[in-house]
């Protein structure tokens, strides 16, 4: 689970870096007489900001995600050690998969 997560969010960031519609929008903005509208000005400013912000928060999720990770791997380690330590919880670990 957590790969696939992980994996979506290096696609997202590909996807943000390699987009053609950035470098069309930034080719049109300096090479044409473009920059002088004040809608595409804003237009091209919006996706600039929303770019920045999708990476913000894809940077927070990353986190997000590596904390999630050390805290699911945490809990499998006190379920392994309470296993070992106490046979009745040994006993509904056992049956608990084997229903799965």
């Amino acid at each position: 689970m957590i790969d696939t997560l992980n994996t979506s969010i290096s696609r997202i960031y590909d996807f943000l870096d390699d987009n053609q519609d950035y470098k069309d929008i930034s080719y049109f903005l300096l090479n044409t007489e473009l920059y002088e509208s004040e809608y595409f000005l804003a237009a091209s400013n919006e996706v600039k900001i929303l770019s920045r912000k999708v990476r913000t928060d894809l940077t927070k999720l990353s986190e997000l995600i590596a904390k999630l990770e050390l805290a699911l791997i945490e809990c499998k380690s006190l379920i392994d050690i309470e296993k070992r330590k106490n046979k009745k919880f040994e006993t509904q670990y056992k049956k608990y998969f084997k229903s799965k």
